[in-house]
């Protein structure tokens, strides 16, 4: 009988050290995970495969995934959260302007850049010059394609007569949308300062500035060339800033490449990698927001911006998506330091419990 005893109690201290052991395996795992994650170290970028639907994302801290047809989100992670959108600033200076010029007609003379010069050089061909006539459309082109700043101020000085004068037409304009967490400091998003927006409030702005088809035409093109004038000798040529619409190599590459129609990336270092999208696919419209994304390491020599990583797995929510529900938000164990110490609590419950069982049989 007491050989039967002993031999129970050690099966029971057996039982509570695996358990213990596998809490532990679990704590370090899930710790190890978050970690390599935060840690800009390589990871398996998920992007390669449209299987991976994520739960949360990886990269970036914020975004939103939004289908109009149907008016459905199909993913948000702290959409509501305020955060500097650096030159998706932008979007706000081009819907100002095509507010009081839908059809970009005329041209005028760049004027208001020069305390820009610290940004660019004056003698770049690449950049608009104080004194240079150019055609609305173009300086358009400019401010959204290769994300000038000096154009965002040229346009901010023509239309609203300063700088300041025109950051209160963005700020008016952001009211009259419902923007409630979103304001401005300047035309570029380089202040940072008292200058911020959220996913949600950025996709309100982003569906509005698709409304108007010039802005469409721009956003969707890969690249152009500010034209020769009396100041540039020879077209400066441009490419878009969105990596993903128009990939530069296997980093950015996507099966959605061909359907990605812009719309505008923004980075500081106060507001990280952020990147509003627009994708038409399978007869279906999507926005997306991401923001606050970090560099990774994406193989031994090369980095990638997340927000185009953490973008792209959002896009793979849109696979067999049929306008009836939310596209799947991925399944399984999700590894992050809040389930990490839900187990540990459950763990310790189940050890308390073996130990007050112990206790009662000894008394």
């Amino acid at each position: 009988m007491k050989g039967k005893k002993e031999k129970s109690k050690l099966l029971r201290r057996i039982l509570c050290a695996a358990l213990a052991l596998g809490i532990a395996a679990f704590m370090i795992f899930g710790t190890v995970m978050s970690a390599f994650a935060d840690s800009g170290d390589e990871l398996p970028l998920a992007k390669d495969t449209k299987e991976d639907k994520p739960e949360e994302l990886l990269f970036s801290k914020s975004g939103i995934l939004y289908e109009a047809t149907t008016d459905q989100v199909l993913f948000e992670q702290d959409a509501d959260v305020e955060a500097p959108m650096a030159s998706m600033t932008k979007v706000m200076t081009a819907v100002v302007v095509l507010d009081q010029n839908p059809e970009l007609e005329g041209e005028f003379t760049v004027s208001g850049t020069e305390g820009l010069a610290k940004y660019y050089s004056v003698t770049d061909e690449g950049a608009l010059k104080p004194g240079e006539v150019i055609s609305f459309y173009e300086c358009m082109k400019d401010l959204l394609i290769p994300s000038a700043n000096e154009a965002a101020d040229a346009l901010a000085v023509e239309v609203g007569g300063s700088i300041s004068g025109f950051v209160d037409m963005m700020n008016a304009k952001a009211k009259e949308l419902g923007m409630e967490h979103t304001h401005y400091s300047d035309p570029s998003g380089l202040t940072g300062v008292d200058h911020y927006t959220t996913p949600r409030d950025m996709l309100t702005l982003c569906r509005y500035a698709m409304t108007f088809e010039k802005f469409r035409e721009i956003v969707s093109q890969k690249g152009g060339a500010l034209p020769t004038n009396e100041l540039r000798k020879t077209p400066a040529k441009y490419e878009t800033t969105d990596l993903i619409m128009n990939p530069p190599d296997d980093r950015y590459a996507s099966p959605y490449s061909p359907y990605i129609k812009g719309i505008k990336t923004g980075s500081t270092n106060a507001a990280g990698y952020c990147f509003s999208g627009y994708m038409e696919k399978d007869g279906y419209v999507y926005y997306s927001v991401v923001m606050g994304g970090k560099e990774v390491q994406y193989d031994e020599s090369r980095k990638v911006l997340g927000d185009f990583i953490d973008t792209i797995r959002l896009y793979n929510l849109t696979e067999g998506f049929d306008g009836k529900a939310p596209a799947s938000s991925g399944s399984g164990l999700n590894f992050t330091p809040d389930n990490t110490r839900i187990g540990l609590v459950i763990a310790l419950i189940v050890l308390y419990g073996v130990w007050t069982a112990e206790r009662r049989k000894k008394s």
